[in-house]
């Protein structure tokens, strides 16, 4: 596809995703070493990770550790997980904002990861 960076892994998208749009933080560190943080917003959330819309463009490689964020719910503290961008993108809208595929690196976090579930399959169950 024109203007995605993708991972070159045959299975580069393991697990479904569903449209969910949560606030969001990441926290990385630039090429300088440099601590950054900023925000976003999730654009679809599955067990395996996330699409993430850039509130501004930053510079970023496929391949780069970030700790994403979640604000699953106003009643409960973010879920936060270690996370590797998978791919590199933009929104196919008007603003053109920038995204990022991450995969959840829940395993190295279990407690987290196992939050990130129970919360994603609380808005899976929620009725409409």
């Amino acid at each position: 596809m024109k203007g995605w960076t993708m991972d070159t892994r045959a299975d580069s998208r393991v697990f479904k995703r569903v449209r969910l749009t949560l606030p969001a933080m990441c926290e990385t560190t630039d090429r300088n070493n440099q601590k950054i943080a900023f925000g976003c917003w999730t654009r679809d959330v599955g067990v395996g990770g996330a699409c993430v819309v850039l509130k501004k463009d930053l510079d970023f490689q496929v391949g780069q550790r970030i700790d994403l964020s979640v604000e699953f719910s106003k009643d409960a503290q973010p879920v936060k997980t270690g996370s590797k961008i998978c791919w590199l993108g933009r929104e196919p809208s008007p603003e053109n904002r920038q995204v990022l595929g991450v995969e959840l690196e829940g395993a190295t976090l279990p407690l987290n990861y196992e939050r990130w579930l129970e919360m994603l399959g609380q808005h899976l169950l929620r009725p409409v």
